[in-house]
């Protein structure tokens, strides 16, 4: 029985932190591996519940009033480019938009 061996020898760009994520699948983990070296974590976006990175992260949030045991709670999130951008529904079930009274423009801190 013949035995195969090979090699496979795959070139990617060299990511820096705090880049852009790229598109395909190696890639982006090439990518991701190199963000969380470098410490940058994730953060959930208000408006999809998509993870970003901050650098994915308009400066705009989303603001909503929570009930806790203690009373009615305000809570902030960031928006990401996309919801903001194109107002695009959720991709939530209930798909709502965020409408202009509830976005906010704020400064992340980094």
């Amino acid at each position: 029985m013949r035995s195969s061996r090979g090699a496979l020898i795959l070139e990617q760009s060299d990511y820096k932190p705090g880049d852009l994520p790229p598109d395909g699948y190696l890639p982006w983990h090439e990518w991701a591996e190199v963000q969380r070296k470098a410490g940058i974590k994730q953060v959930q976006c208000g408006k999809c519940g998509v993870w970003n990175t901050p650098q994915e992260l308009s400066g705009e949030s989303i603001r909503w009033i929570a009930q806790s045991r203690n009373g009615p709670v305000e809570q902030t999130a960031p928006v990401c480019f996309k919801c903001v951008s194109a107002n695009e529904p959720s991709l939530c079930e209930d798909n709502a938009t965020i409408e202009p009274e509830q976005v906010v423009s704020t400064q992340l801190s980094e």
